[in-house]
């Protein structure tokens, strides 16, 4: 570990290393990183450990000696079977190329969300088919969220009707219409705080509260109505939302799909 360290400084002069690591492994890194201070290597304090909680099943931790150790590429495919089981029951006609592209984008969006919308150094029970609900605090949740919002500026564009960037923000009088905006106001700051604590979790649970918001803002109003001043305003934060969770998942290394 000391040579790879050095080597790797070496070969990327890197501002920061950080080893994503369980947390079974804390004080080995403590130790790691005190030789290197001591040693005089200046990039010692360039080093950091986050650590991970340990993932657990529904019936109990994992144990090798028990023969409970499931594979990643096993979870995998579970988590996509179930997946396309979800896509069919929606949509019978869907050829099944789509039906194994979408697939395989959710269920990688629901183990990966699970992994990070809790902090880091808590230990994670991982269930297959609560990972993959479509309501809740899941990826596909936050995927489905996107979907509805691509769905609704879709329905906008057939109907001739464009996102503008000019219009009257005094349009904006609803209470789930200021909490959207308000919401929207404070994605840049989670971000920064997301990547200054090496706490991706802060980002998670964000496009939890924006997909929880815009979905009360769609089932109380009407975005697409006769009022065009008003619809003008809401087809704008629909826009917006959009592009904010696009964002977001694009970050958490999630795709954001235009339909599910």
């Amino acid at each position: 570990m000391l040579y790879l360290a050095k080597m790797r400084f070496r070969d990327f002069k890197f501002d920061q290393m950080i080893y994503i690591v369980a947390s079974e492994q804390k004080l080995h890194f403590q130790q790691l990183f005190k030789i290197l201070e001591l040693l005089g290597y200046n990039f010692s304090d360039k080093l950091y450990h986050l650590s991970y909680g340990l993932v657990n099943l529904p019936s109990g931790r994992m144990k090798s000696r028990e023969g409970t150790v499931i594979d990643a590429d096993d979870i995998m495919d579970e988590v996509e079977g179930l997946a396309a089981i979800e896509i069919k029951e929606r949509h019978e006609r869907l050829a099944e190329s789509e039906v194994s592209k979408r697939a395989k984008s959710i269920s990688l969006a629901a183990i990966k969300f699970l992994m990070l919308k809790n902090d880091s150094v808590k230990d994670i029970v991982f269930n297959p088919k609560e990972s993959m609900s479509f309501e809740g605090e899941t990826g596909p949740y936050l995927q489905y969220t996107h979907a509805r919002a691509s769905s609704i500026l879709r329905k906008a564009k057939e109907e001739n009707y464009s996102v503008s960037q000019h219009i009257n923000f005094s349009a904006f009088n609803e209470e789930s219409e200021i909490k959207l905006l308000k919401l929207l106001l404070h994605f840049p700051e989670i971000v920064e705080k997301a990547a200054v604590t090496h706490k991706p979790h802060h980002l998670a649970q964000y496009l939890l509260s924006l997909s929880q918001s815009f979905n009360e803002f769609y089932h109380q109003l009407p975005v697409i109505s006769e009022d065009s001043t008003v619809m003008k305003a809401r087809l704008l934060l629909v826009d917006g939302v959009k592009q904010t969770l696009a964002n977001g998942l694009n970050l958490l290394g999630i795709d954001a799909l235009e339909e599910m």
